[in-house]
């Protein structure tokens, strides 16, 4: 038994969370070079996060792509309920089928009701083609 084990990381915050609702992109991961078969890529994603006034809780979303508009690779979001100014550590773990395409995937999260910017903090994603 082989596994390729290619992978890419990071820990750089593609934007910052706005005072609002909307849904952003926090982790952005380029493209890996594909297998020629349909190789089971691994994503993990950790985010530390101090929530903003009036949010009460985050919704995270892996998308394939690099826009809130890619498709969903989860097919429902998670949500984690919070308190205002409580720090909080969420962790994500999810597989995906390449099936030999070039997929870049990113991590988006939604402030729910949120009036002010949340701060993240100890946050990266990885994936690896297993």
């Amino acid at each position: 038994m082989g596994f390729r084990f290619a992978a890419l990381s990071t820990t750089a915050p593609a934007s910052v969370m706005p005072a609002n609702s909307t849904e952003t992109v926090v982790f952005a991961l380029p493209q890996m070079v594909p297998p020629t078969d349909s190789a089971i890529v691994a994503l993990m994603w950790n985010v530390g996060m101090t929530p903003g006034t009036g949010c009460t809780s985050f919704r995270f979303n892996l998308r394939r792509g690099f826009t809130v508009s890619d498709p969903l690779v989860n097919a429902t979001p998670w949500i984690a309920t919070v308190a205002v100014g409580s720090a909080i550590q969420i962790n994500g773990f999810y597989f995906d089928v390449m099936f030999g395409q070039f997929w870049p995937y990113c991590l988006t999260i939604q402030q729910i009701t949120a009036t002010v910017a949340s701060t993240l903090f100890a946050s990266a994603m990885h994936s690896f083609i297993l």
